[in-house]
């Protein structure tokens, strides 16, 4: 069966005529058109203020990224200021351990009282050999310097001295003892040993 296309395009044509003449047609068609024409407006006039709206959103959230560090980063100082209200009565045990500065004089009493409350007999004691560049790079800003002392006592005073000398406060180190018995019986000791402190011009 054979379809006349001309016959049906002219009677499409004529039913838009007929369509066409009627109001309703018309109104809606200036709807539609005004319904567009209003998008087309409202892109175009909204356009700027949604890129603006984009941009503020972007920046709020740059502005809580960098809040929440901000906030990490005050937590994480109460925490340190916490800690170190915690170890603050025992910060002097580390000036004490490494002093600033060799502090000679410091030493020699503590050596003296020492030889006192064991009851040995000092007859000398010999500070020197100091070490006041930082020309190591492992040397972290210290420096270190011998000790020498010549006592007399028995043994068990010997013993109590160079107790009380490896359990100081201060850093030291004994490098070597050397004990001979005197005249009188008595022990002739020879105590050399090193001790540490802090540079006074050291910078990391």
């Amino acid at each position: 069966m054979a379809i006349d296309y001309r016959n049906s395009l002219t009677h499409y044509r004529k039913y838009l005529q007929i369509i066409q003449k009627r109001p309703i047609w018309r109104a809606t068609l200036f709807v539609t058109l005004s319904l567009l024409l209003l998008i087309v407006l409202l892109v175009f006039a909204l356009r700027p203020t949604l890129v603006t709206i984009a941009g503020l959103t972007g920046e709020i959230q740059s502005k809580r990224n960098i809040e929440s560090q901000l906030n990490t980063k005050i937590a994480n100082l109460q925490s340190m200021v916490q800690t170190y209200q915690k170890i603050q009565p025992q910060l002097y045990l580390i000036d004490t351990a490494l002093p600033l500065q060799s502090k000679f004089g410091s030493l020699s009493d503590y050596l003296v009282k020492n030889a006192s409350q064991t009851g040995v007999i000092v007859d000398s004691i010999v500070l020197g050999n100091i070490n006041l560049s930082n020309q190591s790079p492992s040397s972290q800003g210290l420096s270190d310097f011998e000790f020498s002392i010549n006592i007399k006592g028995s043994y068990t005073q010997i013993h109590d001295i160079l107790y009380k000398i490896e359990n100081s406060r201060r850093l030291m180190f004994i490098s070597s003892v050397q004990i001979s018995r005197g005249n009188s019986g008595q022990l002739i000791t020879n105590i050399k040993g090193k001790t540490y402190f802090i540079l006074e011009n050291y910078s990391p």
